[in-house]
This record gives structure tokens, sequence and C-alpha cells, in this order.
């Protein structure tokens, strides 16, 4: 059953008046880029034209030309790294004393003041989050596999 609440109802004569106003528009189909590149590739007879030039420069469909994933990325220096990894596990000693992302920048620029380390190798903070990310996840992954190990080292062979 399809409701039909609204009273704004049109007259069949307005309905009328519509439909044959539009009449005189018409959609203009003539694309002049079109009929130049046309005649351009395809002659009178409609052949071919083998001297037509192609838009794409050669070898643009080989594979090491593309270039998905080959963004530029600017890398974390060992030292920074090093520095993380002391920072990140920081916090297996004392949970009180975990670094956010925030704070080990805050950390890195003190050193950088401090004549410690080159501020050019500081990195942004959206590196040091994405980097506290990867390395979490692989800390996690090899937690995982030791304690594995452990379980299959303690667990009694039956034969």
């Amino acid at each position: 059953m399809v409701h039909t609440s609204h009273r704004l109802r049109m007259p069949l004569k307005d309905m009328l008046e519509l439909d044959t106003s539009f009449k005189h528009l018409r959609i203009n189909t003539s694309n002049k880029n079109l009929v130049q590149i046309n005649n351009g590739i395809v002659d009178t007879e409609n052949n071919f034209n083998v001297n037509a030039e192609f838009q794409l420069a050669s070898g643009w469909a080989l594979k090491a030309n593309q270039k998905f994933g080959k963004r530029s990325r600017a890398r974390i220096s060992k030292k920074v790294i090093a520095l993380l990894q002391g920072f990140f596990h920081a916090c297996n000693a004392d949970k009180s004393d975990r670094y956010s992302a925030n704070d080990m920048l805050s950390e890195l620029i003190h050193m950088a003041n401090s004549k410690e380390l080159d501020p050019e190798i500081i990195p942004k903070i959206e590196t040091i989050e994405n980097w506290i990310s990867r390395y979490s996840a692989a800390c996690k992954r090899e937690m995982a596999a030791i304690a594995l190990e452990r379980q299959v080292q303690n667990q009694p062979y039956f034969e």
C-alpha cells in the first residue's frame, strides 16, 4: 500500500503545459573536439590513419614506470629509532612513566636544544605516532611467539 499524505496536487492542465514547455529544448550532441579527433584518426572511408599521434608517451604501460607504493618517505635515523625504543620500553619498568608521542617528541626536541641530537633528524608527530603503532604491533607479535614457544616447551609429550 502506497502512502500519499501530501496535499500538493498538480492539475492535469498544468502538467500538460509542463510537458509542452520542454519540447523546444534540444540536447546538443555535436562535440567539435570529438569530431576533430575523429577526423584525424579516421578518414572519410572509415579507415584508421596509422599516422595519427598517440597521446601517451612510449613505455607508459610498463610495470617499471608504475608509481604505486613508491612514495618517497623520510626515514627515521637509527639514532632516533634507538631513542624512541628506549622511550617505548621505559613503561615496561614503570607503568606510570609511559611516554606518549607528544612526550617522545618533546624529549627529542629537548635533546636537540641541548645539542645532543641534530634538529634536522627529528621526525614529525605523525611519524612518531605511526612508528609507535608499528613497533607496538611488532612487540606484541614477538611476545606472542615467545609465549607460544614457552607453552610448547612446558607441555609434556605424549607418545
